[in-house]
């Protein structure tokens, strides 16, 4: 059986857990709402269910996975064969495409989203219409050239309207500001390369002069 990868993540943090974790400590360590993870959870029952181990729940106090340290370990290994065959729940898929879509500048071929989330065209193709839908809060429309590619129709603003509301939707406050943070020191690490790069432009021009 395929997981997702939130699915190996909530898997992961029961492992390293001995007791009861509820829904909302699970989300904020997966950076993820709770009602995400209230859905991911059919998943993970499924996954555990298949290789004989139980979940438990206890209402008011969370979830757990009670077994021994060497099933632990074996849980680990099933874990880590899982990783050959990466699937996305449909939610993730279309995060992962709309993400693509807000912040590429150029249109994006088909097969880019294909790669990125191992479906076929069709099923990128459906998502995109679902994602219209999303879309259209923000005064945003997808365009769809053959030959050409997708991408995104709209005002400047809107799109940075949509990303800032993905970002809350989607990330825990952690996440979001490692994001800005790691985005800041991209930037800045540009522009000191571009002042470095003209003091050397400088000196070369004096040492030419002379």
């Amino acid at each position: 059986m395929k997981i997702s990868s939130r699915t190996k993540k909530i898997i992961n943090i029961l492992l390293n857990k001995d007791d009861y974790i509820t829904i909302n400590s699970i989300a904020s360590w997966v950076g993820v709402s709770s009602r995400t993870i209230i859905r991911n959870l059919a998943e993970v029952e499924n996954w555990l269910a298949e290789n004989n181990y139980n979940l438990e729940k206890k209402k008011g106090t969370g979830i757990r996975l009670k077994i021994s340290l060497q099933e632990k370990i074996n849980v680990n290994k099933l874990l880590e064969g899982e990783n050959i065959n990466r699937h996305y729940l449909p939610e993730e898929r279309k995060l992962i495409i709309l993400t693509e879509l807000l912040s590429s500048q150029i249109p994006a071929k088909l097969y880019t989203f294909t790669r990125l989330t191992n479906v076929s065209e069709t099923t990128i193709a459906h998502d995109l219409d679902e994602l219209e839908q999303w879309l259209k809060n923000y005064n945003l429309e997808i365009i769809r050239k053959p030959g050409l590619g997708v991408y995104l129709a709209g005002k400047e603003r809107n799109i940075r309207k949509a990303s800032i509301d993905l970002l809350y939707e989607n990330f825990a406050l952690e996440d979001i500001l490692k994001i800005i943070q790691d985005r800041y020191l991209s930037q800045n690490r540009a522009l000191i390369r571009k002042n470095i790069a003209k003091e050397k432009g400088s000196l070369t021009n004096v040492v030419k002069s002379k």
